[in-house]
């Protein structure tokens, strides 16, 4: 929930808000609680990266390549940023090179998302190290039949993140020795041990 003074300056009533509608102030201000509320851990040493995830409409290209440029630009001087896009039309060729590229380009920790392939709301896994200090494996599982299922009401419903000897495969050890200095879990609160 917004603080009162935001939620003010908002308007009352709005259904839908998004980011891109809202004045320079109030995304300053939206922001500026954001990196208050990160800092503690900065300051601590425990932030690798700020993540961006993106809904399953967004893909890498056009405005929401531009936002994620948006963020790069706020986030500058206040650590890694890690971005994962979802699947474009055309299939995880259609966004390989100039995904990685643009995520080089800018010192962006690509995101690997291990999850089953072939939906709309696929992450392709691009298994690549786009920055030296860093690398990010999201693990959703390969739980095809949950994958896309329409009312489940908990990711945990969606996910199957056992692990298998198949996780073992030579394609995952290959990606130990990609060049990067650290490694990340990331999993939602259902997933939590």
């Amino acid at each position: 929930m917004l603080p009162k003074d935001l939620q003010l300056a908002i308007g009352a009533g709005a259904e839908n808000l998004y980011y891109k509608d809202l004045p320079a102030e109030l995304q300053t201000a939206l922001w500026g609680l954001f990196f208050a509320a990160v800092e503690p851990l900065r300051l601590h040493g425990k932030l690798g990266a700020i993540h961006s995830s993106s809904r399953p409409w967004v893909t890498s290209g056009g405005p929401p390549r531009k936002h994620v440029e948006h963020c790069v630009r706020v986030m500058e001087g206040r650590g890694l940023m890690a971005v994962e896009f979802a699947m474009p039309p055309g299939g995880p060729s259609a966004i390989e090179t100039p995904t990685l590229a643009f995520e080089r380009e800018r010192g962006l920790v690509n995101v690997v998302v291990d999850g089953p392939q072939g939906y709309g709301t696929s992450v392709p896994a691009l298994w690549e190290v786009t920055s030296p200090e860093l690398a990010i494996v999201r693990m959703h599982g390969r739980n095809v039949d949950t994958w896309a299922k329409k009312g489940l009401t908990t990711s945990s419903q969606r996910f199957n993140i056992t692990t298998t000897p198949r996780r073992n495969s030579p394609r995952s050890r290959n990606r130990r020795d990609s060049g990067a200095q650290g490694a990340s879990h990331s999993c939602g609160p259902e997933q939590q041990p």
